[in-house]
């Protein structure tokens, strides 16, 4: 008993250790982007597709994954996902956009194989698997989402643009050593065999639950708005005179803020896993683009990241345990659960920087705000009206706690 306990510690030690460097991998460019756009004269639209590449990668191999974890365990893919998140954040350091672009591609995939497994892997160690503990692993990203800004402004400014992607990649490279030493094993039991639903058709049934469809819904908005705020807000500031470090301590603070509500969001527990709280949240993420579609400048910019914090970290700790505790209710696998979430997420962090690019180029960064403003606004309203067709309050209550079958069903999956 004593090993199992201790096994699935390590385990949750790796996965969160693992998100958290996809985590800064994915984020430690954002306050390069102006430098790297002037070093290889790129347009709007090619640095739009520098933050876009690693969703390409996760909207294409998200929903795979989560089958593959499902059928047949999730810790190799982890593992593979380990050795990818190194080989791509040396690559970043590369001085060819070619090589930029490419492994901004792997980063995606290495991100969509840690955040998808790494997840199924560790729900189910821990029997986390419908609880609020696995939305988790959010705050450990989150505290990736810190340092990997200031970690690029300052090093990047100091010791030159490929310092964190090295520093980064040699990180990472610990990081996958820490994975290939967990247990193979958490128990003797031999492990059970996951139903053998299509893939096609486990993502449709995932697709047609309520609540997997509104936590998706509020995910997706949420990353639209990050996508967006990632792509205009280093510029604006750039504009204003703000040096990379300093553009990169700015989205450390707000992203600070992330950590202290998604951490808040985990003690509250099972009472704030609710479709109710996501729509609302979704609303207020959408709204958070106001000051920057009112004003140009990097006032509103810093308000709107600031604003932005608080219902996005809300909305990315409680859609995981929503999506895998109903997901289970209709005899779908966590992991084409949360690859379903992350493919449509993903999907939204590919279009969304392409769109605010293109209105930004057309109509000034004002356009982009305006732009992303009014489709995350629909989208959070029509999500708002679909949450009250759910049914009654006490239905209502019903989806958020966990049930007992859920987690029933999500423990007999296969065992990583």
């Amino acid at each position: 008993m004593r090993f199992h306990l201790s096994a699935a510690r390590r385990v949750t030690l790796g996965v969160h250790a693992a998100v958290f460097m996809a985590a800064v991998g994915l984020n430690e460019i954002v306050p390069l982007l102006p430098r790297i756009g002037h070093r290889y004269g790129l347009s709007a639209a090619a640095i739009a597709l520098l933050l876009a590449a690693p969703g390409i990668a996760m909207l294409a191999l998200c929903v795979p994954i989560g089958a593959l974890s499902d059928r047949f365990g999730a810790r190799r893919l982890t593992l593979a996902g380990g050795v990818m998140l190194c080989v791509a954040a040396f690559g970043q350091a590369l001085p060819t956009f070619g090589a930029l672009i490419a492994s901004r591609l792997l980063l995606g995939a290495a991100f969509g194989i840690l955040f998808t497994s790494g997840l199924v892997w560790l729900a189910r160690a821990t029997d986390a698997a419908g609880s609020v503990r696995l939305g988790a692993t959010v705050t450990s990203a989150s505290v990736g989402t810190v340092l990997g800004p200031a970690l690029g402004g300052v090093l990047g400014q100091s010791a030159g643009i490929a310092a964190p992607f090295l520093l980064t990649g040699a990180v990472a490279a610990l990081v996958a050593t820490l994975l290939f030493c967990t247990p193979r094993r958490l128990a003797p039991a031999a492990r059970a065999i996951a139903p053998a639903v299509p893939l096609r058709a486990a993502v449709a049934r995932a697709a047609r639950e309520p609540t997997v469809l509104a936590a998706t819904a509020a995910l997706l908005i949420s990353g639209v708005v990050a996508s967006a705020t990632q792509l205009l807000a280093p510029a604006e500031l750039h504009r204003a005179g703000a040096s990379a470090g300093t553009i990169g301590l700015i989205f450390s603070g707000a992203s600070i803020l992330y950590i202290i509500v998604s951490a808040l969001v985990v003690w509250r527990g099972p009472r704030a896993v609710n479709v109710r709280v996501s729509a609302l949240a979704a609303l207020g993420a959408a709204l958070s683009l106001a000051p920057g579609a009112l004003r140009v400048g990097a006032v509103p910019v810093v308000l709107t990241l600031l604003i932005a914090t608080f219902p996005r970290a809300t909305i990315g700790t409680i859609a995981y345990p929503l999506a895998t505790t109903r997901a289970a209710r209709v005899g779908v696998g966590s992991g084409i659960a949360i690859g379903f979430l992350n493919a449509v997420w993903a999907g939204g962090i590919v279009i969304s920087p392409l769109v605010a690019g293109a209105l930004s180029q057309g109509f000034g960064p004002q356009g982009g705000y305006i732009g992303i403003l009014a489709a995350t606004t629909a989208g959070a309203v029509a999500l708002l009206a679909y949450t009250r067709r759910l049914g009654s309050p006490a239905k209502r209550a019903d989806v958020a706690e966990p049930a007992p079958r859920a987690l029933a069903l999500a423990s007999s999956e296969t065992t990583a």
